[in-house]
C-alpha cells in the first residue's frame, strides 16, 4: 500500500504497512523505479480522500504499472469503516 499524501499528513496518521511516496514525486518520476516495486506488482494506493490518489495511480499506469488501484475514500474511508481509531485531520 503506497501513501501519496505529504510527510506532515503522514505524520498525522498513517496505515501500519503503507510506504510514504507523495504524488509529487511518483508525477516527477521518469523511471520504473518506485521504491523497489515492480511493475507486475499490486499498488494500492491512497490519500486522504481519493483525489491525489487517482492521479497518482493515472501517472503510474502511464509508466507502464499493470495493477495500480486507487482506494476509494482515502484514509478518511477508512478511518470511518475499517479502523476507526485512525486520526482524523
Amino acid at each position: 500500500m503506497v501513501d501519496v499524501r505529504e510527510p506532515s499528513e503522514y505524520d498525522i496518521c498513517r496505515i501500519d504497512g503503507s510506504i510514504l511516496i507523495p504524488l509529487g514525486k511518483i508525477e516527477g518520476m521518469e523511471t520504473k523505479n518506485l521504491n523497489g516495486i515492480s511493475k507486475s506488482d499490486q499498488i494500492i494506493l491512497h490519500c486522504k480522500a481519493g483525489v491525489r490518489s487517482l492521479k497518482a495511480a493515472k501517472a503510474l499506469k502511464k509508466m507502464g504499472f499493470e495493477d495500480v488501484k486507487s482506494m476509494a475514500g482515502g484514509i478518511e474511508g477508512w478511518a470511518e469503516r475499517i479502523d476507526p481509531s485512525t486520526p482524523k485531520y
